[in-house]
């Protein structure tokens, strides 16, 4: 295929990221144009993606291995996210983490689009507004640190594991904060941030909203319902654990 034919200094266009056809050679591309380099205060940046500069965090035992060696996450779900995510539009990113698919959508919605992203935890906001500024998607991305969920104002504790950041949660009780503690030890650290609904930024021309939030999906979609009423052509990419206590009923 045409694919097997890029070579020298091409850069992956949304069109081929977007055609599931391509994923194994992208994939495979992904990984002849991975390089990393190591920086000071435990992080890093990676070529990801094959043209994205992305800071990662050398601490991080989940996500970060996958960028520095890899170059891509989760393909299926970036293909998806390259083929729905529309020129022009606001794109969410709830639960940005380092900045992946911000920057995936940032390129997407391009220079007459923008993109809002949420990542409470204080250390991975900073790390992707340096790799939104580096790409030269300053203009078009919006960095927030607070937490999406059902209300507005209010102040939550986020539970961080150093170690694997991106499953930090939202703690409803000292109960499980000190559960939180027993697992994780002196590797585990608390930050207060503060709540926001969707539905409280008046939004329009929302196209993709992506939601991946450890367990805070169901008070998320609970905030957002006017977003989705009043923005017909939305798309939700959300994901959805089913061993998660969500209430089934509602």
């Amino acid at each position: 295929t045409y694919m097997e034919e890029k070579v020298g200094d091409y850069q992956l266009t949304m069109a081929d990221l977007a055609d599931p056809a391509n994923r194994t050679l992208i994939q495979s591309y992904c990984i002849s144009k991975c390089k990393v380099v190591n920086l000071l205060d435990d992080t890093g940046v990676a070529v990801v993606l094959g043209k994205y500069l992305t800071w990662v965090d050398l601490r991080d035992k989940a996500l970060s291995p996958h960028l520095m060696l890899q170059g891509y996450w989760e393909m299926w779900i970036t293909s998806a996210l390259a083929r729905l995510t529309k020129p022009g539009t606001l794109a969410i990113d709830v639960g940005a983490n380092l900045g992946y698919y911000t920057l995936l959508m940032a390129d997407a919605v391009g220079p007459t689009g923008s993109v809002i992203a949420f990542e409470p935890n204080p250390r991975l906001a900073n790390m992707a507004r340096t790799s939104v500024g580096i790409n030269d998607f300053g203009s078009r991305v919006s960095i927030r640190e607070e937490a999406v969920g059902h209300t507005s104002g209010g102040q939550m504790t986020l539970a961080i594991p150093r170690a694997n950041p991106q499953n930090a949660l939202i703690m409803q009780s000292e109960v499980q904060k000190q559960g939180f503690k027993n697992v994780h030890g002196d590797f585990a650290q608390f930050v207060q941030v503060k709540s926001i609904t969707l539905d409280s930024l008046n939004l329009s021309t929302v196209g993709m909203v992506k939601i991946d939030a450890e367990g805070a999906e169901y008070d998320i979609w609970r905030g957002m319902q006017s977003t989705i009423d009043n923005n017909p052509g939305i798309q939700i990419c959300l994901e959805f654990n089913a061993s998660r206590d969500y209430p089934w009923e509602a």
